[in-house]
C-alpha cells in the first residue's frame, strides 16, 4: 500500500491537472481496505499494521491521504464469492429471520480507533500478540477460495506470523518500514499498472482485466503456480525488453480472450510505461 500510494503520488503531484494533489488538491482515500476473517483473529492487526503503514505514507513520505474507509461494517455478498468470506465488522446471522448482527471484537477495537484517532503501542502489540499465540498453537482460520476456484464452504488454512511456517520461515507481516524500497520492481509495476491497463484498453479495444480474469478462472486452480508462471514470463519479457507498440501489433487479430497466458505477463510488468520522452 505505501509503495502504491508513493509511486502514485510522485507521478501525479506535479500534474496541474490531477486535481487530488496540491494544497487544495482532494488528496488520497484508501475506500476499500479489509480482511476476509471469520475468526476476527486476523483483523485487528490487519486493521493496526495498515493504519500503521498509512501513517508512514502521511508522515515521513508526504503523501496526502485524506480519508480510510474498512471494508467492510457488515459480512456482506461477494459478488465473486457469495457469503462464504466475512468481511464485516459486525457478523451477520443469516439463518436468522431478522439477520441478526453480532458485532466482532475488531468491532470494538476500530471504534475505538476512530474515536481517538490513534493506534496505542498496546493495541498493536496486543493484536500481534493474537497472531503470534495462534501461530505457535497452529490456530487456523476461514479460507473461501484457492486460487480462482470459489468455495461455498470455507476451508481452514494455518495461520502465520511470528512463528516458523512449515518450510522453517518466520513470517512477520506487521509493517515496517525499513522494508518499504520504493524503486523495487514490484513497487513500479503496481504504480503503472492502472496507467498500462488504461493504454491497453484504449490502444487494442480489449479490457485487460474482464478478458483476462475470465481466462484465467479456467487456467488453474494452484494460484501460487500461476503466479510463479508469469513471473517467470515477465523476467524473460523484460529481458528482451519488449515495447508497447510491439505487443500491440503482436495481438492484432486477437479476439481477447485467447492470450492470456502469452501475453498478460508483459502487461503486468510494464515497468516503463509511458515511455519516457
Amino acid at each position: 500500500m505505501v509503495n502504491v500510494l508513493a509511486q502514485f503520488h510522485s507521478r501525479y503531484q506535479d500534474d496541474d491537472q490531477a486535481r487530488f494533489v496540491g494544497p487544495s488538491g482532494y488528496g488520497y482515500v484508501i475506500t476499500e481496505n479489509g480482511i476476509a476473517d471469520g475468526s476476527d483473529l486476523l483483523r485487528p492487526a490487519y486493521i493496526i499494521e495498515h493504519l500503521a503503514a498509512l501513517h508512514h505514507a502521511r508522515s515521513v513520505l508526504g503523501v496526502p491521504v485524506r480519508g480510510y474507509i474498512h471494508w467492510t461494517v457488515t459480512d456482506n455478498w461477494e459478488w465473486a464469492d457469495g457469503y462464504c468470506p466475512k468481511f464485516g465488522l459486525v457478523a451477520v446471522d443469516r439463518d436468522s429471520p431478522s439477520l441478526k448482527r453480532h458485532p466482532r471484537g475488531s468491532y470494538d477495537l476500530y471504534r475505538t480507533i476512530v474515536g481517538s484517532r490513534r493506534v496505542t503501542a498496546s493495541q498493536r502489540a496486543a493484536a500481534w500478540r493474537t497472531i503470534t499465540d495462534q501461530s505457535s498453537t497452529n490456530g487456523t482460520h476461514d479460507v473461501c477460495r484457492i486460487g480462482m476456484s470459489t468455495l461455498d464452504r470455507p476451508l481452514q488454512m494455518r495461520i502465520l506470523g511470528g512463528t516458523p511456517d512449515p518450510y522453517g520461515v518466520v513470517i512477520d507481516w506487521r509493517f515496517n518500514a525499513t522494508r518499504v524500497t520504493l524503486e523495487s520492481a514490484g513497487a513500479r509495476r503496481a504504480s503503472t499498472l492502472l496507467a498500462a491497463a488504461m493504454a491497453f484498453s484504449k490502444t487494442t479495444g480489449i479490457d485487460p482485466v474482464a478478458h483476462g480474469l475470465a481466462r484465467m478462472a479456467t487456467l488453474s486452480t494452484a494460484w501460487e503456480g500461476f503466479v510463479l508462471e508469469q513471473q517467470a514470463r515477465i523476467d524473460a519479457m523484460e529481458a528482451q525488453q519488449l515495447q508497447v507498440s510491439e505487443y500491440t501489433q503482436r495481438l492484432s487479430g486477437e479476439n481477447g480472450t485467447h492470450f492470456m497466458l502469452d501475453a498478460m505477463a508483459h502487461w503486468v510488468g510494464l515497468l516503463d510505461y509511458p515511455p519516457a520522452p
